[in-house]
């Protein structure tokens, strides 16, 4: 019984965010919170009303986008900046399932189309070095990693010309530009957080839907950071 509660609880949770902070994991009524299934292009997000503080948090879906009649909701179970080949390695891990999405779908062709990417001699020492560093500095961010790690994923998508592999190191390009911008503003380098903040959001793009809550709050950050450096300029201009 225990066992089976603690497989129900893994594969029908919701994370609770604040924005996108992860705050605790939820179950909810199976016939609205554990009813939709994946996708990684998501047609809908949700939301969590956090107020008033001793309610459990209430969870909404929204849509993100007109949606044909008929079609079927999905929401994202998973990051969605991560490349294909982790995206399935986390679902078959966590839900259990291969995803079939209209992304994975494209995904898939492009690396069909291009077979000897992932074999070529130093693809997969390249995409490990890039899997690595932007999970170190999502994980374990400083300064200086943060910058090695940029300028290495930077160097790599200079030099790799296969679409795929390309595909997924602009993926972990996008992931370290969220650790990085994050650590910048707990560090109080809001200079430096604005300029990442406004490359997560120009590489979120490609790979979140344009109106994915994700996307929202990276936009709200670029937009704060920015009202900041306005700021400082108009003081450094008055004094």
């Amino acid at each position: 019984l225990l066992k089976a509660l603690v497989a129900k609880v893994g594969v029908n949770a919701h994370t609770v965010t604040d924005q996108d902070v992860p705050l605790a994991a939820a179950l909810y009524p199976r016939e609205f919170g554990a009813a939709f299934n994946h996708s990684c292009a998501p047609n809908c997000a949700q939301l969590f009303d956090l107020l008033p503080a001793a309610s459990p948090p209430r969870l909404r879906v929204v849509t993100l986008d007109d949606i044909p009649k008929d079609a079927e909701l999905t929401i994202g179970y998973i990051d969605l900046l991560a490349p294909r080949r982790d995206r399935a390695a986390q679902l078959r891990l966590a839900y259990h399932f291969t995803c079939a999405c209209p992304r994975c779908a494209a995904d898939l062709a492009r690396e069909l189309h291009h077979p000897t990417t992932y074999s070529a001699p130093d693809a997969a020492l390249v995409l490990d070095r890039a899997r690595s560093v932007a999970f170190a500095v999502e994980r374990h961010p400083t300064p200086s990693l943060a910058r090695k790690a940029l300028a290495l994923l930077e160097h790599d998508l200079a030099t790799h010309q296969h679409p795929a592999l390309r595909t997924d190191l602009r993926c972990y390009l996008a992931q370290a530009l969220r650790g990085a911008c994050l650590f910048a503003i707990a560090a109080g380098e809001f200079g430096t957080a604005g300029v990442l903040a406004g490359r997560l959001c120009s590489a979120m793009e490609e790979f979140v839907p344009a109106r994915a809550v994700e996307l929202a709050v990276a936009r709200l950050r670029a937009g704060k950071l920015a009202v900041w450096a306005g700021g400082r300029a108009r003081v450094r201009e008055a004094a």
